[in-house]
């Protein structure tokens, strides 16, 4: 039984590796013991219920099963089985096993709702944060048309084309150009942008005098902390007020709050809600760019690809891996000048809010097309290449090729960009 031993034990230190919270060991330990000793006061010779009318101990392990998992339930019935040592002359070894046919089964399906559980949770989680950085980017493409229209005369420049260019830009340097920018459309005179990581922030750029101190126990700051909201002047006691203007939290993709500006100094005609709320959608866009480009482990192959689709498609190959949740690559191949102003067409006018597309450029006359498709199937993304063909009219292009793949076998479209390019050479 030393096997039997062996795995009990293996599963037992993964779940315990899993729960870090000991109040749940402690609730299931004291509840089992709390169950005993009511079955001995009621039945002394039977404290567990085996040769009663009701099944009262599986009623009890069914609950706590289904609510923890396989081996808290295994746990309870072998407690069961070394106080029953001291209680009964036969022990009730088939009902015993029949409680342990009943464990499994309740664990299986504790599993399985817990995985779909989850498998929504992270679809939800991806679809929310995506719309919310589409959201963002038209947001700030609304608010750059805006500024451009407004000063176009005395300052021609894009403000979503001046935070993106930030990309390009020494890292150490980037948020220190994001508070000029943002003094230069905005007129903020005194502000301190810290990043947050954990418990710890460090001060990566400021304008004005540098006065400006992250303190968690700050009013401001403590309230934002726990509201993870935009917190003004007039959220706070008149008492507790001080020079501080606002304080506006980032977040990266996830949602986990990475940066904190402290505004301290702006001209009264310029402090209002509008400006404020433009202020928060660029702090958030520049935090979503910061982490498209962080170093992504991939490939040499893959690199024909912009940092942004890679990390998209980084993300949806972890819950592939992670959880099972399908999604496809659809790439074509086109070599004809008419079916490459075509599929740019088609781009602009036809994609799904959700779905992503890298254009590779070779040549004048030779682009690859690759498409991204969250939570799409082979089947699903079968169609989408059917009707590209018939809106786009590629069915008479007989050089053109296609491939769809599953996400984890995107390598396979890489590859054969790969090897289409060293034949070429």
């Amino acid at each position: 039984m030393d096997w039997l031993r062996i795995v009990f034990l293996g599963l037992l230190k993964k779940r315990l590796e899993t729960l870090t919270d000991y109040i749940i060991w402690i609730e299931i330990v004291g509840w089992t013991t709390a169950f005993i000793l009511f079955g001995y006061l009621l039945r002394p010779t039977d404290p567990f219920f085996f040769t009663g009318r009701y099944d009262v101990f599986l009623i009890f392990m069914t609950i706590f099963t289904l609510f923890y998992g396989t081996v808290v339930g295994i746990i309870m019935l072998g407690i069961s089985y070394v106080v029953s040592l001291n209680f009964y002359t036969d022990i009730p070894y088939m009902e015993i096993m029949e409680y342990l046919v009943f464990v499994l089964i309740y664990g299986e399906f504790h599993y399985h709702w817990n995985r779909k559980i989850n498998i929504a949770n992270e679809n939800n989680l991806y679809t929310r944060n995506r719309l919310r950085m589409l959201g963002n980017a038209f947001f700030l493409a609304k608010i750059s048309h805006d500024q451009l229209e407004k000063t176009y005369i005395m300052k021609p420049m894009s403000l979503r084309g001046a935070i993106v260019s930030l990309a390009d830009e020494p890292k150490e340097n980037r948020t220190t150009l994001l508070l000029e920018r943002l003094s230069h459309y905005y007129g903020i005179e005194n502000a301190a942008y810290y990043h947050v990581e954990g418990e710890s922030a460090i001060k990566l750029a400021e304008i004005g005098d540098s006065t400006i101190v992250y303190d968690k126990n700050h009013p401001m700051i403590d309230k934002m902390l726990s509201s993870l909201e935009s917190i003004y002047v007039s959220d706070i006691e008149t008492h507790d007020r001080d020079s501080w203007l606002a304080v506006l939290p980032s977040f990266n993709y996830l949602n986990e709050l990475r940066g904190v500006l402290i505004l301290k100094k702006m001209p009264f005609m310029t402090f209002n809600i509008d400006n404020i709320l433009k202020i928060e959608v660029i702090l958030n866009y520049f935090e979503q760019e910061e982490n498209q480009h962080i170093d992504l482990h991939v490939p040499q192959t893959y690199r024909v690809c912009k940092d942004g689709f890679l990390f998209e498609l980084m993300r949806l190959l972890k819950l592939k891996r992670s959880y099972g949740v399908q999604s496809s690559l659809f790439a074509i191949h086109a070599t004809k000048p008419a079916s490459i102003g075509m599929l740019d067409h088609f781009l602009l006018n036809s994609l799904r809010v959700l779905d992503l597309f890298e254009r590779i450029e070779i040549t004048n006359d030779e682009c690859y097309y690759i498409f991204l498709l969250p939570f799409e199937n082979i089947s699903g993304t079968l169609s989408f290449e059917k009707r590209i063909m018939n809106k786009v009219h590629l069915s008479d292009d007989t050089n053109l090729q296609r491939m769809v793949v599953s996400i984890d076998a995107a390598n396979q479209i890489f590859d054969w960009i790969s090897t289409s390019s060293q034949r070429r050479s």
